[in-house]
């Protein structure tokens, strides 16, 4: 049996204890341990993962992450995504956000976008200081309601992806998921 690279088996952990626990704000850090926030921090953040959920369930869910590759697949323009995003860094995350980039179509071949991405569409943001008790990991869910972004269009294209941050304002970028309308 071949052995999973451990960033990869724990970044696939960390996303089904996000599934599991997403539900349960009782304890700042349900998905690992506490870290004391050190002066510095030299390396960057070591995971940045996405899981989609489809709450009409007519598609399987789908992950990616920084060590998984990007997906695409086709959505209607009804569906609602449940879109969950988990990074970590082992001295400490600092944010979780969640970005959508979005580029809308019109008929006959007109493309509006993609623009520039001025603020995460979702984000979870801690603050602390040298000496603190920080969360190793960290996590943030939403829904995209892809009716929300089409607008004017005839058809969208939204990708997904998160960005984990550390207290060295550092990231990690998992990579995408792309929805598209027929």
């Amino acid at each position: 049996m071949k052995k999973l690279p451990l960033k990869l088996l724990l970044g696939v952990i960390t996303l089904l204890g996000v599934v599991i626990l997403d539900g349960c704000n009782c304890n700042p850090c349900p998905l690992g341990t506490q870290v004391t926030l050190p002066a510095s921090d030299a390396t960057g953040p070591d995971f940045a993962g996405i899981l989609a959920s489809f709450q009409n369930e007519t598609q399987p869910h789908i992950s990616v992450s920084n060590t998984i590759a990007a997906q695409t697949t086709t959505v209607l323009t009804t569906d609602v995504i449940n879109i969950l995003a988990s990074g970590g860094d082992p001295e400490g995350a600092k944010a979780i956000k969640i970005w959508v980039e979005e580029t809308g179509f019109r008929n006959p071949g007109q493309q509006i976008g993609p623009g520039l991405l001025a603020a995460p569409e979702a984000e979870m943001v801690i603050t602390g200081n040298p000496g603190d008790k920080v969360c190793t990991p960290l996590r943030k869910s939403f829904d995209l309601k892809v009716a929300d972004h089409m607008r004017n269009y005839d058809r969208v294209r939204l990708r997904v992806f998160a960005e984990t941050v550390n207290f060295n304002n550092q990231s990690t970028f998992s990579n995408s998921i792309t929805f598209s309308t027929q």
